[in-house]
């Protein structure tokens, strides 16, 4: 025999819609921190074929068809041999996404000046040792394409020119948002 612990009367009939609170409760899903039920990836697939303008595409046809691009939140690790044109194909990258792609770049082997003259090179279509000698001769209009292409056509950029761990790296993902 159950005792009754409170003055109050026990629960005699709880309302249908009670019950079917107190089960959707009991039987609502535990939020899973490392997996997700499958059938979301179909909506994120059909999203990430339908919104391709939010993907960062490398402006290689090739390349681009294999990978779909990089959407916000991945990650894309450029790998090869010292001086093999992983650089290159990420600066172009850069150039093709525009002045509104946000991009984190980590570069430990290119210092941020050396990214910067490489990028204005691709885009405005000049020799980096012409660029380098007007600057040198302070050129004016090479200097105000410095700045222009510096703070206004990569004003989504930033360089991390040093080696990071995976962590800092992280924190520094953090502090770009």
């Amino acid at each position: 025999m159950a005792e009754q612990l409170t003055d109050k009367p026990p629960v005699e009939q709880l309302s249908a819609d009670a019950v079917s609170e107190l089960l959707a409760v009991v039987d609502a899903p535990k939020p899973k921190k490392y997996i997700r039920p499958f059938a979301d990836a179909g909506e994120r697939l059909m999203d990430w074929l339908v919104n391709d303008e939010n993907r960062f595409m490398f402006g290689l046809p090739q390349v681009d068809a294999m990978t779909r691009g990089v959407g916000r939140g991945e990650l894309c690790y450029v790998i090869g041999k010292p001086h093999s044109g992983k650089t290159q194909v990420v600066l172009q990258a850069i150039n093709n996404a525009g002045p509104s792609a946000k991009v984190l770049f980590f570069t430990p082997d290119e210092v941020d000046v050396l990214v910067l003259t490489k990028l204005i090179a691709i885009n405005r279509g000049i020799n980096v040792e012409d660029l380098e000698h007007k600057l040198k001769v302070q050129d004016p209009a090479a200097m105000r394409m410095v700045r222009e292409v510096a703070g206004t056509t990569f004003k989504n950029l930033f360089v991390v020119d040093r080696p990071l761990t995976f962590e800092q790296m992280s924190k520094a993902l953090r502090e770009a948002e």
